[in-house]
């Protein structure tokens, strides 16, 4: 059966009639007793507090609109119950569109909760103010800065580092008047079709971009993005059209949200190309549950945290006396500044070190000559502490004094330079495997130094990372973290 153009395109055509009435009627029958009706039966996700709520309540209400006209009962009662619990979970938005779970997780929570909202509008012509909810008309930025000029996310907590294309995206751009989301996503759709095609072809996402994708683009302004929220985060870049910019991204948090690691602190770091400090993402679900372990266990003592990469003996962070952070503890930011003289942003991580220290915060900066300095200051509590500072980084690693180091790779240099007045020395730590569960981790390892303190001293210690770009200042003023802006 054969259509013209002028058929195709008229107000009264239906894709429907492109399907054969029996098959019509099978995927209806399918749509109903494969996903509608199982979902009565068990529905602790419709107001789940993941991305289980955004995915479950999506796609179910998507079928409930696709066979309405046969069952309009059942398919008011599960559009009710999607707008009501969708509500739940995009409370986690708020106040500036930081998503929790990371950017693995954004693009599939996200993506089901656009399409919540766009098939209602389309549909119903309302999407019920759901898109009105605080911090999701921001929420696009955060995808936005999340990806470093590497094409790599920061990719806390179980996330992949692979940045993805997002439709999405172009949905926010269109929906929210917000042109320098779409131009990016065309900057990585051209990347995408020059080195790896089939990613496009591949995802279910992708015919999206034809209903979304628009001519009105506009390059970002901003350079830094700083989102709050239950696992706050921060990034700075020094250009959005320079592939080789510095790229610098922090979070504070908690390692009690849901897919959370022990990784408040933790940053990443990009220049000239090459990803310096990284994080090393998640472990296969599927290689610790096969074992019979409890990946999912929240409390101080779960088996979550034996797992190397989940715990902060992993990541770019503080390890107090060879402990783990506090589950129940957070870091909220407590300063923070967009100024290109000096963006900066500072963490109070107190809470995540009770019983270890009294206090621990912790500054990062994009300096103006495209160096970036990670500056901490810590005192002990009632007992001596050993503080360890380290960082992962893929390059070969040259020690060339107590204080400096060079470190290399794809031809290219980063100099790591330590500031403080205690006596500290410069080494590596491994990322070997500590468990027959831990996966590899190779061609990677941890740089960094211990601090001795006894009871109730304090400390200030700074890392000056310098790439051979950079225009380097051979001194730093480092004035105290509470006098690098105003508190938030």
């Amino acid at each position: 059966m054969g259509y013209d153009r002028e058929e195709f395109l008229s107000p009264d055509f239906s894709f429907l009639s492109l399907i054969a009435p029996e098959s019509r009627e099978t995927i209806r029958r399918a749509i109903l007793e494969k996903g509608l009706q199982p979902s009565l039966k068990n529905k602790g996700w419709a107001r789940g507090h993941n991305n289980w709520n955004q995915v479950c309540n999506g796609g179910i209400t998507l079928g409930a609109l696709a066979i309405m006209e046969d069952q309009s009962e059942l398919a008011r009662n599960l559009v009710h119950r999607a707008v009501n619990g969708v509500q739940v979970v995009m409370k986690l938005y708020d106040p500036d569109g930081a998503y929790p779970e990371g950017p693995g997780y954004w693009v599939y929570g996200t993506s089901y909760n656009v399409i919540l909202l766009a098939a209602l509008e389309s549909v119903l012509r309302t999407d019920f103010n759901l898109s009105l909810a605080p911090g999701f008309a921001r929420t696009g930025s955060y995808y936005q800065h999340i990806i470093g000029p590497t094409g790599l996310y920061f990719n806390y907590p179980d996330s992949g580092s692979r940045g993805d294309f997002s439709p999405m995206m172009l949905w926010f751009a269109q929906k929210y008047n917000q042109p320098s989301l779409s131009w990016y996503q065309h900057q990585l759709w051209k990347d995408f079709s020059k080195q790896n095609p089939s990613r496009l072809v591949q995802s279910r996402f992708s015919p999206l971009t034809l209903l979304w994708c628009s001519s009105n683009q506009s390059i970002p302004k901003k350079l830094s993005w700083m989102g709050r929220g239950t696992n706050p985060v921060a990034m700075f870049r020094s250009s959005w059209t320079d592939p080789g910019a510095v790229y610098l991204a922090i979070k504070g948090g908690s390692p009690g949200v849901s897919h959370g690691h022990m990784d408040v602190g933790s940053f990443v770091l990009d220049a000239e190309g090459v990803r310096w400090v990284m994080d090393l993402g998640p472990e296969s679900y599927n290689n610790i549950e096969s074992r019979g372990m409890n990946l999912w266990g929240r409390s101080q003592d779960a088996e979550r945290w034996t797992i190397f990469r989940y715990n902060n003996l992993s990541h770019s962070t503080l390890v107090v006396n060879s402990q783990y952070q506090r589950v129940d503890g957070t870091a909220p930011i407590i300063r923070y500044s967009d100024e290109r003289s000096f963006p900066h942003v500072v963490f109070d991580m107190s809470d995540v070190y009770e019983g270890q220290l009294t206090k621990a915060l912790r500054g990062a900066a994009l300096l103006p000559t495209g160096q970036v300095i990670i500056q901490d200051e810590f005192e002990a509590a009632n007992h001596p502490a050993t503080v360890r500072w380290a960082m992962v980084t893929p390059a070969k690693v040259s020690i060339e004094s107590s204080k400096y180091a060079l470190l290399r790779k794809d031809g290219k240099t980063m100099h790591l330079t330590v500031l403080t007045d205690k006596e500290v020395q410069l080494r590596t730590y491994s990322t070997e495997p500590k468990a027959d569960y831990d996966a590899s981790n190779r061609d990677t390892r941890l740089i960094g130094f211990e601090v001795s303190l006894s009871s109730g001293q304090a400390a200030r210690t700074a890392v000056l990372l310098s790439p051979s770009s950079a225009n380097a200042k051979s001194s730093i003023n480092l004035p105290s973290l509470l006098q690098w802006s105003p508190p938030r």
